[in-house]
């Protein structure tokens, strides 16, 4: 048996008209992709979904051999049971939050040690991250039409923007909760209903309201307004861990671990 092609070109979602061909260009148009196929998978809600599989270049480094069961197990939880109410504007949540995880879990299994997480945060995401051109654009230009028609452009926006802010609330909940809790805490919360409700879709106003049950809402919401909606960059001036200062890196803030600290905080970036 031998698959020579989809049965239709098109992906309808909602009403709307998805050309399978214009994903698969989009997707190839990356540097480490190889081959991709987008084709048409059942939707509760809207129908149809797009669906991509990927074949990476052998030589790529776009993920590497440790990081791919962490991430693949992350991303069937996060953005595949917890399912976005819309795809590319939640991003920053199923794509960044999965990649936050995936350096997590790294790092509480021993995969990576306290200096290489951190060196992961600096030299592949927030480096590059304030180097982006448009790394301040708003979340609302993050559309399914700008995002795939313009991939070169967009690219890891969203993955980095996510990241970056799960590593602050997860520190802002361990420091208001004295270590209580983490973000780990709201996410199997959010696994729980999505796992009770399958027509649950993640949506802001959600994540708000289980944020404030951690964070202080006003202050949350204000955060949440600032780095995901606006797009401004994360200040983490006073939202570090002990161990872990701001250092000026040619313009950039990036961390740094303080030697003497580097076990107990080590011992506070696995917790939970």
């Amino acid at each position: 048996m031998s698959i020579i092609g989809r049965t239709a070109d098109f992906i309808i979602r909602g009403g709307k008209n998805i050309s399978g061909p214009a994903v698969e260009q989009a997707v190839s148009s990356h540097g480490d992709v190889q081959l991709a196929a987008a084709v048409a998978m059942p939707d509760a809600v809207f129908g149809e979904k797009v669906c991509v599989y990927a074949c990476i270049k052998p030589d790529s480094e776009y993920i590497t051999i440790s990081e791919k069961p962490a991430w693949a197990l992350l991303h069937k939880w996060i953005g595949r049971t917890i399912k976005n109410e819309n795809e590319v504007e939640q991003y920053w949540f199923s794509e960044g939050f999965t990649d936050y995880y995936t350096y997590k879990l790294m790092l509480k299994n021993d995969r990576v040690n306290a200096d290489e997480f951190i060196s992961i945060l600096n030299n592949e995401v927030i480096i590059p991250h304030h180097k982006d051109p448009i790394n301040t654009i708003p979340n609302s230009d993050l559309t399914f039409k700008n995002y795939w028609s313009n991939y070169s452009k967009y690219e890891k926006l969203p993955y980095r923007r996510g990241l970056l802010y799960a590593f602050l609330i997860d520190n802002q909940i361990k420091k208001r909760s004295n270590d209580k809790e983490s973000l780990d805490s709201l996410m199997h919360r959010l696994l729980k209903l999505a796992l009770k409700d399958e027509t649950l879709r993640f949506k802001h106003s959600l994540f708000i309201q289980l944020l404030s049950d951690y964070l202080d809402e006003t202050e949350a919401l204000a955060d949440f307004e600032k780095y995901i909606i606006k797009g401004q960059l994360i200040d983490f001036t006073d939202e570090l861990p002990k161990g872990l200062s701001l250092v000026n890196q040619e313009g950039i803030p990036v961390f740094r671990i303080q030697a003497a600290d580097k076990s107990e905080l080590t011992a506070v970036l696995k917790r939970y």
